[in-house]
């Protein structure tokens, strides 16, 4: 009995400290997998999400927009925000994502990346959510 009260007590504490250690800042953010992305740091902190709208617009058809915002939070992180409109889908109408940038070193790196769609159609067209649209 008393492993088992053991085994519980520490899947507990593994698990608020994983709650603990995410970033409340991407709430309401689909997380995306770090692990295959390059680059991971930079001497730019704009540097480390270029490839995001690298390719944004792919064509001057339809009405295509970029938006990207940044800020310092109190703890000295950057919150990088970008919101990529206008896709030629007929589903899909953009993307945002939301990145976390600290210092690392003399440069920059990218702690944490999140994404959400915005669709053209369904119940909550028009706004952003992390569920695939309709």
């Amino acid at each position: 009995m008393y492993r088992l009260v053991s085994l519980i007590a520490l899947v507990m504490a593994i698990t608020m400290a994983a709650a603990l250690a995410a970033d409340d800042r991407l709430t309401g953010y689909k997380p995306v997998d770090l692990s295959s992305w390059a680059p991971r740091t930079a001497s730019s902190a704009m540097e480390l999400v270029e490839p995001l709208y690298r390719a944004h617009p792919r064509r001057l058809e339809g009405r295509p927009g970029l938006q990207i915002t940044l800020r310092k939070d109190a703890d000295s992180k950057l919150v990088i925000d970008i919101e990529m409109t206008g896709f030629l889908d007929d589903s899909v109408g953009g993307a945002q994502f939301r990145a976390i940038v600290v210092r690392a070193g003399g440069g920059w790196k990218l702690q944490a990346l999140g994404q959400r769609h915005i669709c053209y159609r369904g119940l909550n067209a028009g706004q952003p959510t992390t569920q695939p649209c309709p």
